[in-house]
């Protein structure tokens, strides 16, 4: 694994997961972006390229991740 500072000045470091799976490196990459969308106070995003390129079965697993992260407490709570 390596990591990568998510905001410059930023102090957090995000660790990424092996480059060896593409994949799972995109996945964690376009869960990072929902997050901080989120985290905005952003409600959604668009994400048909980054889903529906992908096997049925991993696009749906994506979309759900995407939605349980919009759909987290976290989200109410940072609004606050």
């Amino acid at each position: 694994m390596h990591g990568i500072n998510a905001v410059p000045g930023d102090s957090k470091v995000l660790k990424l997961p092996d480059r060896a799976d593409a994949n799972v490196h995109r996945v964690f990459l376009v869960l990072e972006q929902v997050r901080g969308i989120q985290a905005g106070g952003g409600f959604g995003s668009i994400v048909g390229r980054n889903s529906f390129t992908r096997p049925k079965a991993d696009a749906l697993k994506l979309l759900g991740e995407i939605m349980d992260v919009y759909n987290s407490k976290e989200a109410y709570t940072e609004r606050a």
